[in-house]
């Protein structure tokens, strides 16, 4: 497993060599352990030079230092398109889409292309060009990507896509994780098995919501509370497990702006961007290849918080390979 792990972590992560110096390019987006990432839409859409060799890094993305709007930045994980034309290796060569694993809610992408199984394919002449905004998380399956989107006014859930990114999805305040105020929005990452909404949970994990009370504990890591969703309902949650929560201006539950997930609990099949490695786990001495990498739960029980607050052990899979942790700690 370890050795499979090591395999995935050093491949290539496409056959481009990256970007000279001087030459110029647009920011699409940044990942998760570049030292700019909580101010990226200052930068997204924006126009830098290379100032020095732009190369290629793990996950797709561009290392190297630029300059942009006349301030020098050093970035580590840039996902970028060249202003020259043709797309960088954050993107993959024939369709223009986007190499991360998940495409976040929010996150706006003109279709590329469309895959024989979908079910726009036999009409795909007529909705490739479309503007579109990911209603809810889009997943990789192969070579393409299945969600649910708004496309020019028109609701959609595509089964194999090649989304071309154009815009990211909106940065949410962090959160510590457990309890949270009146009027914190959220979406709604589980449901528990004890609650009244788990047997129609396929059409409410997704939701983009608003609590209209506070939300507290209700059994283990659970959270029990009231709110509007965006499918204009009112739920009243027992066994709710939220995600991308930004708590109100102020609130008591608001927490620095590290990206860090402090609760106890990270359901099973959620996505996560690992953050660090401790120092007690196996794995930390590959700790520089991990970091920043885009991971999906696994396992029964999730992540369950370990040695301390901020740190998880349990089982993810990233990049096709599955692999436990000890003490781990995750954006989520």
């Amino acid at each position: 497993m370890l050795a499979a792990l090591l395999i995935a972590l050093s491949a290539p992560a496409s056959a481009a060599d990256g970007l000279a110096p001087g030459q110029a390019f647009v920011v699409r987006d940044l990942g998760t352990a570049d030292a700019y990432y909580f101010s990226r839409n200052t930068l997204i859409g924006v126009t830098c030079t290379a100032t020095a060799p732009m190369r290629t890094v793990a996950g797709g993305f561009f290392a190297g230092d630029a300059k942009c709007n006349g301030t020098d930045y050093e970035f580590s994980q840039a996902l970028i398109e060249p202003a020259t034309g043709g797309l960088g290796s954050a993107v993959s060569s024939d369709s223009g889409t986007t190499a991360l694993d998940a495409v976040p809610s929010g996150t706006t992408f003109v279709v590329a292309d469309i895959g024989p199984e979908d079910a726009y394919f036999g009409t795909k002449g007529d909705v490739i060009g479309k503007s579109c905004v990911a209603t809810a998380e889009f997943t990789r399956i192969g070579s393409w990507w299945s969600g649910p989107a708004s496309c020019d006014g028109t609701d959609d859930y595509f089964y194999q896509v090649s989304p071309k990114i154009t815009g990211s999805a909106p940065v949410s305040s962090s959160w510590a994780g457990g309890p949270f105020a009146s009027g914190a929005t959220f979406t709604v990452g589980g449901l528990g098995p004890e609650d009244a909404y788990v047997s129609s949970q396929d059409s409410i994990l997704g939701l983009s919501c608003t609590a209209t009370a506070g939300f507290d504990y209700s059994v283990d890591t659970w959270l029990t509370g009231p709110a509007t969703c965006s499918d204009g309902l009112s739920y009243y949650f027992y066994e709710m497990m939220p995600k991308d929560v930004t708590v109100p201006a102020g609130s008591d539950y608001a927490t620095a702006d590290d990206g860090r997930f402090r609760g106890l609990y990270v359901p099973k099949r959620a996505w996560v961007s690992i953050l660090d490695v401790g120092q007690n786990d196996a794995l930390y001495a590959f700790h520089d290849q991990i970091v920043g990498r885009l991971c999906q739960v696994k396992g029964k029980s999730g992540l369950v918080q370990s040695t301390s607050e901020g740190w998880f052990g349990g089982q993810l899979k990233c990049q096709g390979t599955k692999v436990s942790f000890a003490e781990v700690a995750v954006a989520y």
